[in-house]
């Protein structure tokens, strides 16, 4: 299997500064946390993985290269960049679907850009050749803001409804051959000047 970024070393680093920079400072917020990365990328490497895209492809399918994208972010929370493509780069790497990758002759790879950008940033990425992609992995993250106000005018309740759309089109036709949503949801209260 092709693996065309600094390995799982840059993914564990960029999954601990998300849990450093994403936990939970006070029990009243709705801004993403730790466990929300965590979660979104497990459903999403299980949906992918029960997949019809996947289901008959073997070892022995043609080969598919999967250029990865990184997240859309269409939310209200300031997502660094880094972590958008941890989106990404921890569904492709997660030994489930390393082990499913091998199994259904399927490679990951970033765009030649971000290698680069890893590399001046002194992470040894691996050369093991750029090819062109036949498919595309992308991923949009969406929110939904609903809030309430007490008598005096301040915001009393807060939630805000997350949706991450991940999918994977045939480059060559056009065609989505995948598409899977997670979506969770955080709720605070307490009395917010607005």
């Amino acid at each position: 299997m092709r693996y065309h970024f600094a390995g799982q070393f840059l993914v564990a680093g960029m999954l601990a500064v998300c849990a450093i920079g994403c936990a939970d400072q006070k029990p009243q917020s709705t801004r993403l946390t730790a466990s929300d990365y965590i979660y979104t990328v497990s459903e999403t490497r299980a949906k992918l993985s029960e997949s019809s895209f996947l289901a008959t492809r073997t070892a022995q399918s043609p080969p598919v290269t999967i250029g990865v994208k990184k997240v859309e972010n269409l939310t209200s929370d300031v997502i660094p960049e880094s972590e958008q493509w941890m989106f990404v780069l921890n569904v492709q790497n997660s030994p489930e679907m390393q082990t499913l990758a091998q199994q259904k002759n399927i490679h990951f790879q970033m765009p030649p850009e971000r290698l680069e950008e890893l590399r001046r940033d002194g992470f040894a990425v691996a050369d093991t050749g750029w090819q062109p992609p036949t498919h595309e992995l992308a991923a949009v993250f969406r929110s939904v803001v609903r809030s309430s106000r007490d008598k005096e005018g301040y915001i009393d309740k807060r939630s805000d409804q997350y949706q991450l759309q991940y999918t994977i089109t045939d480059l060559k036709s056009g065609e989505v051959q995948w598409s899977g949503i997670v979506e969770f949801k955080r709720a605070a209260s307490g009395a917010v000047q607005n």
